[in-house]
């Protein structure tokens, strides 16, 4: 299901003049290199970590909230259920977003120098978010009766709330302002994932060097604080019987990734290998592959929103088309995902998994036989609703131009077309040249 409006607006983002970004499940940059694709994938990266709850402790410190004055003044009101409430304004809320942005990508790129204004537009918000505390009696999960809980409530959320027993902190005026994100705009997952370019470098390194990377670049930073959640978070196999669990498939690598003492191994499915493999000993597109290996085995894939930097690095054509496929899985289970791509093979699997839904909501029949003839994984489909694609160019000024393309019918490519069909048909022409010139030779 596409998310409900969420309008990003930029003006001299990096080399990005102007353009205008609409929140997706699934969002797609193309185009040539260094013309702002990574940028715009990182800011909507960053408008996800918001709304998921990544930044909305910076916002609510931003806002000066005193939650031990607030206590205080809690605790010292003469009635016991009295409600005690602030509230913050959505207009604030909104030039944070802005102005947080842009020291995000700053952070992110290791860039302090990087400008822009950025504007981000959430439809339907109220004026006010509107936080209540309230002291009362609560039940325990055997009936017992636990004196003065706190209940902290958002009053847009028809007063969903968060118990305490302690001390009232800031972190549950965040979960709470996250939670109502993520149902006023339809938001399924509940975590962000950043898969930075190179990132199979980094997934190699021991742990004493990667934390070193900690200081550097803010991407790989990011990176490798995620590698770290997932790879604590608990797992969610389905279990068939008390003997054996049932791990999802992972078409991508041809094994299963393990976790050792915080390090990553890779046992292969076939061959003479009677041992796991360290990670740095395994192909390049194994380890770039590896933290979404361990979303699926986990099954928490469908938790996240994934900005996947060119998932066709590393690849065979053949695994390109199967990268595509991963991606429609994770889709279909509620993850949200932001790609940059130079694939043509990739963005014709894409294109045919669209347009696969649709034959399927014209003629199921046709549909379910054109599968079988041609070995397409059934159910396996990608709503064009849920889909927003944007081609990024220069123009003659050195600007670059951002164009949101039509999905109906997939994502339209022309200029990969342009860029293949010149040296195929100057190779067709050499072939001509050197078999005339042989052809004389021999007469």
């Amino acid at each position: 299901m596409d998310v409900k409006d969420v309008i990003i607006k930029v003006q001299d983002f990096g080399p990005v003049k102007e353009a205008q970004i609409r929140l997706n499940s699934f969002v797609i940059f193309s185009g040539a290199s260094s013309v702002g694709k990574s940028y715009l994938a990182m800011l909507v990266h960053f408008v996800y970590r918001v709304l998921l709850g990544g930044e909305l402790i910076d916002f609510l410190q931003s806002q000066k909230i005193n939650v031990e004055e607030l206590y205080k003044q809690f605790e010292s009101l003469p009635t016991e259920n009295k409600d005690y409430f602030f509230r913050c304004s959505a207009s604030d809320f909104k030039k944070w977003v802005g102005k947080r942005a842009i020291e995000y990508m700053q952070t992110t790129l290791g860039n302090s120098d990087f400008k822009g204004k950025v504007d981000v537009n959430f439809v339907g918000l109220p004026d006010f978010f509107t936080f209540e505390l309230r002291k009362q009696n609560a039940l325990t999960e055997d009936s017992q009766v636990i004196n003065k809980v706190f209940r902290i409530s958002l009053k847009e959320l028809d007063s969903f709330g968060v118990y305490l027993e302690h001390d009232v902190s800031i972190y549950p005026f965040a979960f709470l302002l996250s939670r109502y994100f993520r149902i006023v705009l339809n938001l399924h997952p509940t975590d962000t994932f950043f898969l930075p370019p190179s990132r199979g470098a980094v997934v190699a390194l021991p742990d004493t060097v990667r934390y070193t990377l900690m200081e550097g670049v803010g991407m790989y930073k990011e990176f490798i604080e995620d590698m770290s959640y997932l790879k604590n978070r608990v797992e969610r196999f389905v279990v068939s019987d008390t003997s054996k669990k049932r791990k999802p498939n992972f078409p991508l690598i041809d094994g299963v990734i393990s976790i050792k003492d915080n390090e990553l191994f890779f046992a292969p499915s076939s061959g003479k290998e009677s041992a796991p493999l360290p990670i740095s000993a395994v192909a390049s597109s194994i380890k770039e592959l590896a933290p979404l290996a361990i979303m699926m085995q986990k099954s928490v894939l469908g938790r996240y929103s994934i900005l996947f930097e060119e998932p066709e690095a590393h690849l065979h054509p053949e695994l390109q088309i199967k990268a595509a496929d991963v991606l429609a899985q994770g889709l279909l289970s509620g993850a949200h995902i932001q790609i940059t791509t130079h694939s043509d093979y990739l963005l014709r699997r894409l294109n045919d998994l669209m347009r696969l839904y649709i034959l399927r909501e014209y003629n199921v029949k046709k549909y379910e036989s054109f599968c079988r003839k041609y070995n397409y994984p059934k159910d396996l489909v990608i709503n064009p609703n849920m889909v927003s694609a944007y081609f990024v160019s220069k123009n003659e000024d050195g600007f670059s131009v951002v164009e949101q393309q039509d999905v109906r019918n997939g994502v339209p490519f022309d200029t990969f077309d342009t860029v293949t069909d010149k040296p195929f048909y100057s190779s067709s022409i050499l072939y001509e040249l050197i078999d005339t010139i042989r052809s004389d030779e021999n007469n």
